[in-house]
């Protein structure tokens, strides 16, 4: 479990997640955890500004 003070320097600017204020704010008790990696690739950028076009207005 990485909070701002452990969590390794290579993802500063990465957790944007904080567990702990989220378990506080809705009273729940930590009973297990798990995380995965994911990776944007140009086809899902291509399938969400297809479904989304992006507007400058």
């Amino acid at each position: 479990l990485y909070s701002p003070e452990s969590r390794p320097t290579e993802y500063n600017g990465r957790c944007f997640f904080d567990v702990r204020e989220f378990m506080a704010h809705h009273s729940l008790t930590l009973k297990g955890i798990s995380w995965m990696r994911s990776k944007e690739v140009e086809y899902v950028k291509y399938e969400y500004l297809s479904r989304e076009p992006h507007s400058d207005s």
